[in-house]
């Protein structure tokens, strides 16, 4: 899951394939080049995780899949 972002621009995620009961931190730092890379293999396939009450912003470049009634990608 990517929480934010350095001042660089690398990636700061916390990773749910790690085990903190075995005192591995979930929260790692990736370089923007090799997300960028390895997300262009999903082409570029983002999932947005929001309570539901969030107003989610309209779609103005269309990139969002609306085929999915009830979903951000429907406003």
């Amino acid at each position: 899951m990517v929480v934010g972002f350095t001042d660089k621009g690398d990636v700061v995620t916390n990773d749910p394939g790690v085990s903190v009961r075995r005192n591995v931190r979930a929260r790692r730092v990736y370089a923007r080049e090799k997300v960028v890379n390895a997300w262009k293999k999903s082409k570029n396939t983002v999932y947005l995780i929001y309570p539901e009450t969030t107003k989610v912003p309209a779609n103005r470049l269309g990139h969002w899949d609306s085929r999915v009634s009830g979903t951000a990608g429907a406003g």
